[in-house]
């Protein structure tokens, strides 16, 4: 019988361990554009260990529910730069991410298109492109 209770003992304080080793804490945060502080909305959000992840949502708010453990975050988002962060997860966690805008300076802008029409003597082709200022730059025609 004591042998019994010794064994029952044992397996209850191995699940308790278990269960406290694997507690789900969450990790949460807000991702924010480092120079407006403008929340930023659809950021991902991935846990490179475990190739899962969230995307911010448009407060820029996001939560994830993980193990206790030590994990590296990576954060992305079009037109800003990639962040890594890593993270010991021992209780709930609690990021403020600022993404650095990546720099584009663009010398100019340009719109085309192209299509037919129909001009006075019939069916035309052209090409009109305009500088960032809507001035038509090229005007080309050509007959079908």
């Amino acid at each position: 019988m004591k042998k019994l209770k010794l064994i029952l003992v044992g397996i209850g304080l191995l699940l308790v361990a278990q269960t406290y080793a694997q507690s789900p804490y969450k990790i949460e945060g807000i991702v924010t554009d480092s120079q407006s502080g403008e929340a930023l909305s659809g950021v991902n959000i991935l846990i490179e260990s475990e190739n899962s992840g969230t995307v911010s949502d448009e407060s820029g708010r996001f939560e994830m529910t993980v193990a206790t453990g030590e994990y590296r975050l990576i954060f992305s988002y079009l037109g800003y730069e990639k962040q890594t962060v890593k993270v010991e997860v021992t209780e709930t966690t609690k990021l403020e991410i600022r993404l650095q805008p990546i720099n584009m300076d663009l010398e100019e802008v340009q719109g085309c298109s192209s299509g037919f029409h129909l001009g006075s003597k019939g069916r035309k082709r052209g090409n009109r492109c305009y500088n960032q200022e809507g001035r038509q730059k090229t005007a080309p025609e050509s007959r079908l």
